[in-house]
């Protein structure tokens, strides 16, 4: 008997055994991202968020933030938006590398043509949709921009889907200094005439906004709502701490 035939044939089954159930390597259902976000778009709702959380918060509070939403959807599907992501002028974003390995998702945003740009940064929002997604448990998800020269990290934070199916988690965004004067409103730099860092020296702060000094690790101030509880935050991600409004949780 000729076994030949038969091995090669076992062979092609071992492998296609091996080959399936890959998916989670590229489970991407689907991504959109803007164009350049400028001047009076920054204060506009996004065209492209999908998740409930993005959709329902007012641009122009949050203008001075960088924010990552989320959404599980039917039969394991995930929605991921990014909001206010700062990059390089004009670009037309694709998808890079998207994994889900055990319980850490992937998500890049590559640049789609490669090109030099003297026109400075831009703020963009991009949207994932990715599937095979295990909801009874956290997940540590992984943002990066793919920007032919490197891979540079974006975001780093844990889902917590298993007790929120829904949810946003932001940071103060200082790249806003670079790009329109935006500045004197809560979460952002103080105004001022000055080069270098915005402090708190020179004062420009909207209101009854306080002024107060950032960390260590930054470049300068930050202007934040007095409160006295909760209550007298503007937005829900922020919570009353020793009479300012902070984030409540940020990555």
């Amino acid at each position: 008997m000729n076994k030949k035939p038969f091995l090669c044939a076992l062979a092609l089954f071992l492998q296609m055994c091996t080959t399936s159930g890959t998916e989670t390597d590229n489970p991407l259902v689907d991504f959109d991202a803007s164009e350049c976000k400028e001047g009076e778009a920054l204060t506009r709702p996004s065209t492209i968020m999908r998740t409930a959380a993005a959709l329902a918060l007012e641009p122009d509070r949050y203008e001075g933030l960088y924010c990552v939403a989320w959404e599980l959807a039917e039969r394991g599907a995930l929605k991921v938006d990014i909001l206010n992501f700062s990059s390089g002028c004009h670009i037309a974003w694709e998808p890079g590398e998207i994994s889900l390995t055990g319980d850490q998702l992937t998500l890049t945003a590559r640049v789609g043509r490669c090109a030099v740009a003297g026109c400075g940064s831009c703020i963009y929002d991009l949207t994932f949709e990715v599937s095979a997604v295990d909801a009874s448990r956290p997940l540590d998800m992984i943002f990066q921009e793919d920007n032919c020269h490197d891979v540079e990290l974006g975001a780093e934070l844990t889902l917590p889907l298993d007790e929120r199916p829904e949810g946003i988690v932001c940071r103060e965004a200082r790249f806003y200094r670079d790009l329109e004067p935006i500045c004197g409103t809560a979460h952002t730099p103080p105004c001022t005439d000055m080069d270098g860092p915005l402090t708190c020296e020179a004062g420009g702060c909207e209101g009854t906004l306080a002024c107060v000094e950032g960390p260590e690790s930054d470049d300068g101030d930050i202007c934040l709502e007095t409160c006295q509880s909760d209550e007298d935050c503007t937005l829900e991600i922020d919570s009353c701490q020793e009479g300012l409004c902070r984030l409540r949780e940020t990555f």
